[in-house]
């Protein structure tokens, strides 16, 4: 990890020991002092929350779909799956509250998802060529 402000340079995670055990990372993203990473479903779970100070693990992403994109606002994380589904996820408790499913033909999969700063909107693009966007009020 590399601090620009201070030009110091730490280590997140070093060893033999994988970020998410057997899973393989997908998605990383980071917000105020949490680092979220998404990859594949093992045993029910499909991501972990770092404090990236503690570098304990803060909760986890309990889900059957393996987790391709991370976005993050202030209220809510999204993950997305290769499936075009879209699950939102309570920031404070890290507790599912809802899923979006993308409008595209076949099985179009979520290849970027981004949040707004002020987190008004959520963005999605998909491997059809698609742009789609929600308000999130």
């Amino acid at each position: 990890e590399l601090d620009l402000s201070s030009s110091t340079l730490s280590t997140f995670h070093l060893g033999t020991r994988k970020l998410l055990g057997k899973q393989t990372v997908n998605s990383l993203n980071i917000h105020d002092d949490l680092l979220y990473a998404g990859g594949s479903t093992v045993d029910g779970v499909s991501g972990k929350v770092f404090c990236r100070s503690s570098k304990k693990v803060m909760g986890t992403f309990p889900t059957g779909f393996d987790i391709q994109r991370i976005a993050v606002n202030n209220d809510f994380i999204f993950t997305a799956t290769k499936l075009g589904m879209i699950e939102v996820w309570l920031k404070e408790r890290i507790g599912r509250v809802g899923a979006i499913k993308m409008n595209s033909k076949g099985h179009a999969k979520v290849t970027s998802l981004v949040s707004d700063m002020d987190g008004g909107m959520l963005f999605a693009a998909s491997s059809d060529g698609k742009i789609q966007a929600w308000a999130l009020d």
